[in-house]
């Protein structure tokens, strides 16, 4: 199947494209031989959900969550390596499909590009077409974020989006967040695919046009999506 030529389809990166949250696996890592490690992963947890639901902001979340852990490049080597075992195994068999359409793919995040592009560049996505975070290191040691990224922001994967949307003015948001859903809540998407593939949280189910349990699932709506456009009451019967 191929886009229209007027429409991209943008994807969330955790608990979509990759199997979990990659943030709680450098946590793993950082935490290994912290007495505390499992009140502190669980603290880690707790604020990702409470983002992912909609409670707190984004830039308050990761701030809250990069406060608990001390990371440095050695994680973030373990995680590129370990990270592409959990690629979405519905991913790696619609490859086809991304390499026919991979101009009209995105990966907006609030995750970070030093995991997210050695999975993206397996697939065969435009390293152009994946926004998110970036950390700063001193030496070996992560000492934040790039908080000149939009992505390190409350809002930030609107604002990335807006930039898709000035080439795109059809646009697909594929998710399990609700930062993914107030992409189609500011107006900039269409429609908004809940990623259930690997979570389903009620918050975010609740406010989807549609669910999809996996790539294919994608696939089928966008294709039905595309052929069917005719604004939401039709998009809503079908």
């Amino acid at each position: 199947m191929i886009l229209p030529e007027n429409t991209a389809v943008i994807f969330d990166f955790d608990s979509t494209i990759i199997d979990s949250e990659s943030l709680e696996r450098l946590a793993d890592y950082a935490l290994i031989d912290n007495p505390r490690r499992q009140e502190i992963i669980k603290d880690v947890v707790n604020i990702t959900n409470q983002c992912m639901r909609g409670e707190i902001s984004f830039d308050v979340s990761l701030s809250k969550r990069l406060e608990l852990i001390s990371l440095n490049a050695h994680h973030v080597a373990i995680l590129q390596n370990e990270v592409m075992t959990h690629i979405s195994k519905s991913f790696i068999r619609n490859i086809e499909y991304i390499n026919n359409n991979k101009d009209q793919l995105f990966v907006i995040s609030g995750g970070f590009k030093e995991i997210i592009l050695p999975v993206s560049q397996s697939l065969g996505l435009l390293d152009a077409h994946v926004f998110a975070n970036e950390f700063v290191f001193e030496g070996e040691n992560i000492v934040g974020v790039n908080t000149n990224n939009p992505l390190s922001q409350a809002g930030g994967k609107i604002a990335a989006a807006k930039i898709v949307a000035e080439s795109f003015p059809q646009i697909v948001m594929v998710g399990d967040g609700y930062t993914d859903y107030t992409v189609k809540e500011a107006g900039i998407a269409e429609l908004f695919i809940a990623y259930t593939e690997f979570t389903a949280r009620d918050a975010v189910v609740r406010v989807a046009d549609k669910i999809a349990s996996s790539f294919d699932g994608v696939i089928g709506l966008v294709d039905q999506y595309t052929k069917n456009k005719g604004g939401d009451s039709r998009w809503k019967d079908l």
